[in-house]
């Protein structure tokens, strides 16, 4: 449930339904339960001191639109962030995104898109392992 304030914001307005391939950092197994869960539910205190628009992004599920693209971000975050495979995942994850999956947000500059889900959307057996990046 969001939380008051957010929920008039989220998901963004801008947000719309489409087909496109898309990439997420996982766990080594598909089946893992942490790997489709938005940031904010497994971690809402990392949001204590963000905007409502970047809380609502938290709910989305985070996804990049080429696999060199979420590499890339990957890559970038092993420098940042410590034990970045027990915080994300060490894997890499391919699926396709349908229109009834939800709204997507739109792609940013690094190829990063938020997808919030519809209630009937189970992304568990739509993704398929593609290779271990960490």
């Amino acid at each position: 449930m969001l939380e008051a304030g957010i929920a008039e914001i989220c998901p963004p307005t801008e947000s719309i339904q489409r087909e496109i391939q898309a990439f997420r950092f996982i766990y080594e197994r598909i089946e893992d339960d942490r790997n489709f869960i938005p940031v904010y539910i497994k971690k809402p205190q990392r949001f204590n001191h963000k905007s409502d628009a970047e809380k609502c992004s938290g709910f989305g599920i985070s996804l990049y639109n080429s696999e060199e693209r979420a590499i890339k971000k990957y890559s970038s975050l092993i420098n940042v962030v410590q034990n970045i495979g027990k915080t994300i995942g060490t894997h890499l994850a391919e699926g396709k995104i349908l229109k009834d999956f939800g709204v997507t947000t739109p792609i940013d500059g690094e190829g990063h898109f938020d997808l919030h889900e519809s209630d009937t959307c189970n992304l568990h057996n739509k993704f398929t392992v593609v290779r271990k990046i960490a």
